[in-house]
């Protein structure tokens, strides 16, 4: 294996700070997929499950232009995340459509979509997004119209196999 070596220079290069954890405004700007790896393929020797990074870019006008990341994980024990985050917004989370050369998510098209994300500093890794973010403006209203839609649907098709129950005082009645 032939090497190369690469002359790094750190003089000049201030400190990154981090944000303050909390709940900030921002913008997504584009959902990345990143394809599952075996361990042979990985830079690190270790294997790498499928994922999809979200950027966010901060529109506080404090911190306004800052970027933020969250990643998706598609394993078994993570999936429940990447659900979440997608049924916020209403979509059909079953599918990605993905540009094949950069990795894009093209469809569900979530980028340029107004929504609030909470942080939390991890240590030395810096920002981290913690859930899902929640939709603003006409982002919120098609996600709560979604969700409308879908709840019919799932009472439409519990009804044919047996009577809608209603929710009163706790107990379901019929």
């Amino acid at each position: 294996m032939s090497t190369i070596k690469v002359p790094l220079d750190f003089d000049g290069i201030e400190d990154f700070d981090n944000i303050p954890a909390g709940v900030y405004p921002a913008v997504i700007e584009k959902l990345t997929y990143r394809p599952a790896k075996e361990a042979s393929e990985s830079q690190d020797g270790k294997a790498k499950s499928a994922s999809v990074s979200v950027e966010y870019t901060v529109t506080d006008p404090e911190y306004e232009g800052r970027k933020l990341w969250q990643n998706l994980y598609f394993t078994p024990k993570a999936m429940w995340r990447a659900a979440r985050f997608f049924k916020v917004f209403g979509e059909d989370y079953r599918e990605l459509d993905v540009d094949e050369e950069t990795g894009i998510v093209l469809s569900p098209s979530l980028g340029g979509i107004a929504v609030e994300v909470k942080t939390y500093v991890d240590g030395d890794w810096g920002n981290k997004v913690d859930d899902p973010p929640v939709p603003l403006g006409k982002a919120a209203q098609r996600s709560t119209t979604s969700s409308r839609k879908a709840a019919a649907s799932d009472e439409e098709d519990a009804g044919e196999a047996e009577p809608a129950q209603k929710r009163r005082g706790g107990r379901a009645i019929r």
